[in-house]
């Protein structure tokens, strides 16, 4: 009985593997006849991972891709035209997908994906992605109406700087803007056919504006001075002005002499710096801050006689010869401040044939060029540039220009240019006397640095109350050329004139 028992032990076990191989081989049939099936379902469809411009249509139906694809391009595309926000619907511009071409694509597609022969590498997914372009319709003329409409409403021309002589303004600048068309027709298109950017920032280009130029101030300044040139035939007017950035300047009789005892003192505190420097004594400092706050001619003697080591002659031959040096020919002091005796007349380019007249000081002459100049080199000095670095090697020194600008600061005298406007300063001096009314300054402002030298003159007595508000109005025009059209207050009630 026992050896029987055994016998059909090892017959079970040998029917279970058999049925559990016909079981996987059964199982193994039925699995791939599903996945034959469902390939076989799909062979109608589009294979997984096509694309159309980004949208995916993988397992679709023709018409069913057809029809996302045509939803999907349907939204609308925002413009932005300089933080205006305006959107621009399909309709607008009659957006549309192809839907004949791109049907035709896409049957083509169904149609490779149809052979048996693909049947393995669908089972074993090898399918590539297959990406296809978006065909697409739209009105050109309608798109460039579109962006016609909005150049029209928001393109604007430059606005040009203009003067009003009669308010003595000029006109504040603004830049224009206009949009490219052309490079926007491209943008727009690219996103309409676009399904993650369809924003576009218009291209805007920036049209710059005639910016106001010399010619400009140079109406406002001659427009002011005409009737006063016209009332008398010896009456005249020299006017100098430099952007201290740009080096653009304006000139008017620049190279015309006139009396200028007070402006060489400006002269002499850089001659004093430069041949004294840091020697310069306390005395002496003192010496030249009186000069330059007073009408007192005795300081400045008493520094020429310092820079002559005890000779006055001496002192005042070396001054000169700075003007020679930095090129200044029309700018002398033919004798001491203090002294009265009339000197011999110098002739220079400035004064050629104006040897009779009474409102050219035979003693000490200049022009407005000469003084704008120097004050230019001296506000250069103080960055160790300009002509004094040029011509003296570095004499005066930056430091040392610094102290002859505070000099000029500490002279508190009302000047014919002043201008009380905020984050101004003016360091003028003036220059002076019955035929020749004068100033000339450093002025720095919101707008920009800049020298400006004026001075009339006539063979007749001067009359303050006609020349201070022609000077102040000079000096407020030039304000407004730095500063965008803004135009300070003009001067209000009477005028002391200044020390000499």
């Amino acid at each position: 009985m026992k050896p029987v028992a055994r016998k059909k032990q090892k017959l079970t076990l040998r029917s279970i593997i058999r049925f559990l191989l016909v079981l996987s081989v059964f199982a193994g049939f039925v699995w791939l006849a599903t996945k034959f099936a469902q390939f076989n379902q799909s062979r109608s469809t589009l294979p997984s991972g096509v694309s159309v411009a980004g949208v995916n249509v993988g397992d679709l139906s023709v018409s069913d891709a057809v029809s996302r694809t045509a939803n999907v391009f349907q939204q609308p595309v925002i413009l932005r035209y300089q933080g205006e926000t305006i959107p621009v619907t399909t309709e607008m511009v009659e957006f549309a997908i192809n839907p004949m071409i791109l049907r035709l694509q896409l049957d083509q597609m169904v149609e490779q994906n149809r052979g048996i022969g693909r049947f393995p590498a669908w089972l074993m997914g090898n399918i590539s992605p297959q990406k296809l372009d978006l065909p697409f319709l739209y009105s050109d003329t309608k798109l460039k109406n579109v962006l016609s409409a909005i150049s029209k409403q928001y393109d604007r021309p430059p606005q040009d700087a203009k003067t009003d002589p009669a308010k003595l303004s000029i006109s504040q600048t603004r830049d224009g803007q206009m949009m490219d068309v052309s490079v926007a027709t491209q943008q727009m298109v690219q996103a309409f056919t676009s399904i993650s950017n369809r924003v576009v920032d218009l291209p805007v280009d920036v049209v710059s504006a005639n910016r106001a130029s010399t010619n400009i101030l140079a109406e406002l300044v001659q427009s002011r001075t005409a009737g006063f040139i016209k009332a008398d035939v010896s009456n005249g007017v020299g006017v100098y002005i430099k952007d201290l950035q740009s080096g653009q300047e304006f000139v008017f009789n620049g190279n015309t002499s006139f009396s200028a005892q007070g402006w060489l003192k400006i002269a002499l505190l850089v001659e004093t710096y430069r041949q004294l420097g840091d020697a310069a004594t306390p005395e002496i400092r003192s010496r030249l801050l009186e000069m330059i706050t007073t009408d007192d001619k005795g300081a400045g003697d008493a520094v020429l006689t310092q820079l002559g080591k005890g000779d006055l002659g001496a002192g005042l031959a070396q001054f000169n010869d700075m003007f020679r040096q930095l090129g200044l020919k029309n700018t002398f002091m033919a004798q001491p401040f203090a002294q009265k005796v009339t000197p011999v007349f110098v002739v220079t380019p400035g004064n050629a044939g104006a040897v009779l007249r009474p409102s050219l000081d035979p003693n000490a002459q200049s022009t407005v060029i000469d003084i704008g100049l120097l004050l230019e080199s001296v506000d250069q000095c103080r960055k160790n540039a300009g002509s004094f670095s040029v011509v003296f090697g570095g004499k005066p020194s930056s430091a040392h220009c610094e102290q002859i600008l505070s000099a000029l600061g500490q002279n508190k005298a009302v000047g014919l240019l002043d201008l009380a406007q905020p984050n101004t300063s003016v360091i003028h001096r003036q220059s002076w006397d019955d035929y020749n009314h004068g100033d000339a300054a450093i002025v720095r402002s919101p707008g920009g640095d800049y020298v400006i030298v004026v001075m009339m003159s006539s063979d007749n007595k001067l009359d303050w109350s006609t020349t201070v508000p022609i000077i102040n109005d000079i000096a407020r025009a030039t304000y407004g050329f730095f500063n965008n059209g803004q135009l300070p207050p003009p001067r209000t009630g009477g005028f002391a004139p200044p020390p000499q």
